[in-house]
């Protein structure tokens, strides 16, 4: 198997991805016998790693787990600007919004 290994373990099945060129770690975990089934055969039928489909539902759960934020790297004075701005006084035109959207959230039934 490419780079990883499938042992039975008293009825659950362990998987340990070994770390190759490709890896930046290992991991060792251990499956289900009626899950590993499944992961064998999306691997067979979709003809790629087992590797493959566990980092691809990481990646899928990191997605939809993390979508709405971000990570910004910023220099230090750049984040001091943002940090300032964050931290300024509410002008009347934004306090005018912040009212004009609660008024609406309410209408619409969003609090």
């Amino acid at each position: 198997m490419n780079g990883s290994a499938v042992n039975p373990y008293n009825g659950v099945y362990a998987m340990h991805i070994q770390k190759d060129k490709k890896m930046a770690g290992n991991i060792t975990f251990r499956l289900k016998e009626d899950d590993e089934l499944m992961l064998n055969k999306l691997a067979k039928t979709l003809n790629v790693t087992k590797t493959d489909i566990i980092c691809s539902a990481i990646r899928q759960k990191y997605e939809e787990t993390f979508l709405d934020k971000a990570v910004l790297r910023l220099s230090e004075e750049d984040f001091q600007a943002v940090e300032d701005l964050l931290n300024s006084e509410v002008t009347e035109e934004e306090r005018q919004g912040r009212e004009r959207l609660e008024r609406v959230a309410k209408e619409w039934g969003f609090q």
